[in-house]
């Protein structure tokens, strides 16, 4: 029962022409000559006007890039309605039949609501034309009639009308809250009963504009009744059913001697609507339970990052849905990746679709079926993609990706110290190859290179233009983990200028924190229409970020971070003695104290940046003392095997490789069973394989390669001196953990 302030939701899928919890069915078609704006605008507005209605819709676009999301047979023929917004020739042969509504993709975009309520009309009445031509049933009893909601109520002096194959026009009003309500039926031709105010002739229109209007009810209006005989019916005087007449065929009325009121023959899918403390009627159906019977997370991704990768997403979702099945879709698009799938989300999910034309890291999907395919099968064969994920077997042996209870959830870099190592993990590839091919240019003399059109002139051309990209990668993927995509142009453009200023990596950094901040802050911000937010992405963000980071650089933080850096520089270049030694003490330590932690790639990113500057000394003592934890540690496990227990002895071979590869991680595992003696060890030797580096001014022109960058001539000067800091600081860390760890009482000798 429904009052006259009833939400207009109800009100608005009754006017579709079924009842509350039914959706009509609709398939669209769109097409502009570019392709390229019209049509997709076009899709969008139907489908999300569509979607508020409570229709069911799937749109095929034909674009500048073909066709998408093509609309199969089975779509078409459950479709109630078919709408064509094109603005070229599109077949309409395999819309035979069915109720088609023809417009423009102005009009599609402009007059959404309208379309929308055209082709339900027409679907309407198409339905009361196929079920008029089915005779009905006498035999079958009234109570096991289905009832039709209508498209529009009437009063009770209301003319009824016959209509057939008009356009058709929808207009809207209210019904009072007691109105009374309508059973109906679909044989040929029916009876009602009017009371004795009510009282109508019957029209017969034809060759006109069809007008589907919803009247205004009298409130003392009596129920009408139109079935085939023998059949009754009866409502309470409050019944709320809307009621539509559309017909085709004449009908016959027949009225108390007080009243005359015109009949109907109406013709309609079957549909349920139960009026109150009706008990002769069919009951509603219960709607399938909505409680997911399976879970998926999927991540859709394309180059662009703009149409592709929400389609997808969008496809997926309508079709896992259409199944019972729950799912969450992360997108990777242009302005960065939306609905980012948690920790849980992942864990509880019974398979992982990535739909991608980019790669997509698969780490955090460990233990879970996993299905990759192209965005474009994720797109157009969405059903497919989504059993066969279900399909798949569980792999074999992996690890899970739920965590254990109780087990400690891994600490993850967070902030600007999060930023920053994202920013030298993307660097450390343009330094390598940059050190080392400058190393490679000097075995042919120092002065080789000078030769033009020689080999080592190439190789030192290569390598510097390596380094040139090394500021600019740095501030770029800063800017890129604090604002996505949109902070790459900014960032590389802000490092760049960095490096014309001379600010170097310092000014890299800066460069990429503020573009980050500033794409971030205009990517939230910025709000376009609908149908120009692909413009957002590709032109308004990169433009005004580069042009804010680009004058900022230029005229305020440039020239004091490149004075700055040129301070630290030739600092640096002047330690000689005692203070090279203390610098090589400080970063040897820091190195070793917290391994893999943020003090050590601190010191790391210190002497990564360095190499930009021609400044080499930090970087060989960075490297010489992270490889002397583990390496220690190893040695330890053989000279003193009373102090560690069998799988600590096991895992010292391991440990020495990863040392000579300069992983310290490998010294992790005994840091973390006796922190208290095996850290002050590994920083002892860490901090006197510094000292002696930067005692002996080694240099260093490659960022990594442990003991295997030795072989390459000029990569370390001097050669002995540098061997003589690893071995020092080797030693220094098994003689502290000799004399720091007790030995163990159970642990057999050597």
């Amino acid at each position: 029962m429904r009052g006259a302030d009833a939400p207009a939701g109800h009100g608005l899928r009754q006017r579709c022409g079924k009842d509350s919890t039914t959706m009509a069915k609709l398939v669209a078609v769109t097409a502009c000559p570019t392709g390229i704006a019209h049509t997709f605008m076009a899709a969008e507005a139907l489908r999300r006007v569509a979607e508020l209605k409570g229709h069911d819709l799937m749109v095929e676009t034909r674009g500048a890039e073909g066709v998408r999301t093509p609309l199969d047979g089975a779509a078409v023929a459950q479709a109630d309605a078919v709408i064509l917004a094109t603005d070229i020739t599109v077949d309409e042969s395999r819309f035979h039949g069915k109720p088609l509504v023809r417009t423009s993709t102005a009009t599609a975009i402009r007059d959404t609501e309208r379309i929308i309520d055209e082709a339900i009309a027409r679907a309407t009445l198409h339905r009361t034309t196929a079920a008029e031509s089915v005779p009905g049933d006498p035999t079958r009893p009234n109570s096991g009639a289905e009832e039709t909601p209508s498209l529009a109520p009437r009063r009770a002096d209301a003319s009824t009308t016959s209509i057939a194959s008009q356009p058709l026009v929808t207009s809207r009003a209210t019904r009072s809250a007691d109105a009374p309500s309508t059973s109906v039926a679909s044989p040929p031709a029916a009876t009602s009963s009017a009371s004795p105010r009510a009282e109508a002739p019957t029209t017969s229109i034809a060759s006109q504009p069809l007008v589907i209007s919803r009247a205004t009810r009298s409130a003392d209006a009596p129920s009408t009744s139109v079935a085939s005989p023998p059949a009754t019916s009866s409502a309470s005087p409050r019944a709320e059913v809307p009621m539509t007449s559309i017909a085709a065929p004449p009908a016959t009325s027949s009225a108390t001697p007080r009243a005359e009121a015109p009949t109907t023959s109406i013709a309609s899918p079957p549909a349920t609507s139960s009026p109150p403390h009706r008990t002769d009627a069919t009951p509603p159906r219960t709607p399938p339970s909505t409680a997911p019977t399976r879970t998926l997370v999927a991540v859709t991704a394309c180059p662009t990052g703009i149409a592709h990768t929400f389609m997808a997403a969008e496809a997926l979702t309508r079709a896992a849905r259409a199944k019972g099945y729950a799912i969450r879709v992360e997108t990777q698009g242009s302005v960065g990746a939306k609905n980012t799938l948690t920790s849980e989300e992942i864990a509880q999910a019974d398979a992982v679709i990535i739909g991608a034309d980019t790669h997509i890291s698969t780490e955090r999907f460990a233990g879970k079926r996993l299905l990759q395919t192209s965005v474009g099968e994720a797109l157009k064969q969405a059903d497919r993609v989504v059993e066969q994920a279900l399909a798949l077997p569980a792999p074999p042996g992996a690890i899970p990706a739920i965590p254990l209870p109780g087990a400690p959830a891994r600490a993850e870099p967070t902030g600007v110290y999060k930023h920053l190592l994202t920013g030298v993990s993307f660097m450390l590839p343009f330094v390598v190859a940059g050190g080392l091919l400058l190393a490679l240019s000097f075995v042919f003399g120092i002065d080789a290179y000078k030769q033009p059109g020689s080999l080592p002139a190439a190789l030192k051309g290569i390598g510097d233009a390596a380094f040139a990209l090394m500021v600019p990668a740095l501030a770029g993927y800063i800017a890129y983990s604090i604002a996505d995509r949109p902070g790459l142009a900014p960032g590389f453009i802000g490092g760049m200028l960095a490096n014309q200023l001379n600010a170097g990596f310092l000014g890299g950094i800066a460069a990429g924190l503020l573009a980050g901040i500033v794409a971030r802050t205009l990517r939230d911000r910025i709000r376009l229409p609908a149908n120009l937010e692909g413009l957002k992405p590709v032109l308004v963000l990169p433009l005004l970020s580069a042009l804010i980071v680009g004058l900022l650089m230029t005229y305020v933080i440039g020239a004091p971070v490149a004075a700055l850096m040129g301070a630290l520089t030739r600092f640096l270049h002047g330690l000689s003695g005692t203070n090279a030694v203390l610098l090589g003490l400080l970063l040897g330590a820091m190195m070793a104290v917290d391994t893999g932690g943020p003090i050590n790639k601190a010191a790391y990113a210190f002497g990564v940046g360095l190499l930009g500057s021609n400044t080499f000394t930090p970087m060989a003592a960075v490297m010489v003392a992270g490889m002397t934890p583990p390496l220690g540690l190893s040695l330890a496990t053989r000279v003193a095997k009373r102090r560690f227990t069998l799988q600590e002895r096991e895992a010292g071979k391991a440990a020495a490789v990863l040392g000579l590869a300069f992983i310290t991680e490998g010294a992790i595992p005994y840091a973390a069973r006796d922190p208290l003696r095996v850290i002050p060890a590994m920083v002892f030797g860490s901090a006197i394989a510094g000292a002696v580096s930067m005692g002996f001014g080694c240099t260093l022109r490659a960022p990594h390669g442990g003991v295997f960058v030795l072989a390459i001539p000029n990569a370390v000067q001097p050669l002995g001196p540098y061997v003589l800091a690893l071995v020092a600081g080797t030693l220094a860390t098994t003689l502290a953990l000799v004399v720091l760890k007790r030995p163990l009482p159970d642990t057999p000798g050597p």
